[in-house]
Formats: C-alpha cells, structure tokens, sequence
C-alpha cells in the first residue's frame, strides 16, 4: 500500500500494480474499499497499469473530518492520477462510486478514455431533507448502526458467494465511520447523476447485477453511447459474485477501443 498527499491534504490510501496501456483506475462503491477489486486488479495487472483506491473517508483514507463531494473526490483522483502520469484511462466505479467515476470522466477527460458503471444507477436526485428522511438513512443515522450495516450488507451478496468473503466485507464496511456512512447514503440520494452522465462524451459500457431493474434503454436516455452486460448468478457486488463474468466484459471493452 502507498499514499498520496492531495493539495487540500486529505491522505488517500492507494494500490498501483502492473503495466501496460491503456492504464485502468477503479473506484469502489459505499462503504467499500480497494481490496473489493482485488480480482480484477489480479486479471488486469497482468497487461494493464491498474490504479485503486480507497475514497476520502473510507478504508485507510484520511477525510473522514470533513464532507467529500464526488466532484471534490474526482478532484482528488485526477490528482492522483496526475502524479503518476496515468491518462486516457479506463475508469470503473460500483454502485456509491458512480458518481466519482462520472464526474472524474466530466471534468477531467484528458484522464479518462473510458468509463464502465457496475451496478450503479442514474437518478434525478431529491432533496436533502428528503433523503435524510428515508427510513434506510434514519435507522443507519440511530442508535443500531451497525447491525443496520451489516444487515444492508449481507444482501449485496449472492447466496452462492463464500461466506468468509462476506463476512470479510461486512466487517470491513461497519469499521466506516457512521457520519461517513450517512453522509454518503444521503448524497447518493440527493444527487442528480443523470446531470452527471449526460456529460459524458467518452465510449461506456454499464454492468449490472442479475436482479437489477436497469435496463440498456433507461442507460441509453442519458449515454447514448454505452454499452451494456448483465450478469448472471450475481447480486449487487458483480465484481464479487462473479468476477470471470465481469473481467471478460470489461476485457472485451476494452480490446474495442
């Protein structure tokens, strides 16, 4: 693991490996970490530069402190990626990470090539107030968060995916900090992503889980452009569930640039 100082100081936790054109970044979801691309990072190493990190606030990030908006995220990113001269790159984000990935991709395209979405979904946003007043954010907001987590969690898992391995997940994600956790679900909530994905210009390809209401023309609305896979077997963390599936579709992707 190394880490890298960004210009407003938040300490960001990162792994690079491997080599090779074009290089690929990736960006976990919420309460997540870099270790959850461990399969893809495994596969891709191999012939491509692969950049990940943990997001301010989670993992071993520093920026618990104080708020990160994704645009203020995909700041930090490119600045990363500028210091290791990483550009025209294939950028993936999950689920909480879709709008970093998609505002990285909006305001800083000399970095990004590409971009894939994995099981994240463009929506018009509500109101802060309204998301704050979701059942889901009031439970994790209260007294039970971490069983409120853990419970959120374990859904996001196939039946058939290992137990150690979401038990590994879970323990990780209920170590986020609680205003971390509640901050994030409420801006996931109240940002309008689909302001964010009509900006984007660069070739995408949108992933999404088997159970997943997403369908390729509701992408299309807003990036004519992307292209579509759905999993098979798989619950909310593809990458997970079924990384061959994931890495063959990201692979053939990319060989298509």
């Amino acid at each position: 693991m190394a880490s890298f100082n960004s210009s407003g100081g938040t300490r960001i936790n990162y792994r690079l490996t491997g080599s090779g054109p074009p290089p690929m970044v990736f960006i976990h979801g919420w309460c997540s970490n870099l270790r959850h691309w461990d399969a893809q990072a495994r596969h891709f190493q191999r012939s491509h530069r692969v950049l990940r990190m943990d997001r301010p606030g989670f993992g071993r990030s520093g920026g618990a402190d104080q708020p990160h908006t994704w645009r203020q995220q995909a700041d930090i990113i490119a600045e990363l990626m500028r210091s290791k001269r990483i550009r025209n790159a294939v950028v993936a984000g999950h689920a909480g990470g879709t709008g970093t990935a998609l505002e990285l991709a909006a305001r800083h395209s000399d970095r990004v090539h590409a971009i894939v979405i994995i099981d994240g979904a463009p929506g018009p946003g509500m109101s802060v107030a309204e998301a704050r007043a979701q059942p889901f954010a009031q439970q994790l907001a209260g007294d039970g968060y971490d069983e409120t987590l853990e419970t959120a969690y374990r859904s996001y898992f196939s039946e058939l995916t290992a137990p150690d391995i979401v038990d590994d997940a879970v323990a990780d994600a209920v170590r986020t900090p609680q205003h971390v956790a509640v901050r994030e679900i409420e801006q996931i909530r109240s940002t309008n992503t689909i302001s964010a994905a009509k900006r984007i210009r660069q070739p995408a390809l949108w992933i999404v889980a088997e159970n997943s209401g997403l369908t390729p023309e509701r992408v299309r609305e807003h990036v004519p452009q992307a292209r579509f896979g759905r999993t098979v077997g798989s619950a909310h963390f593809v990458q997970i569930d079924v990384p061959d599936q994931v890495n063959a579709m990201i692979g053939r992707f990319v060989r298509g640039l």
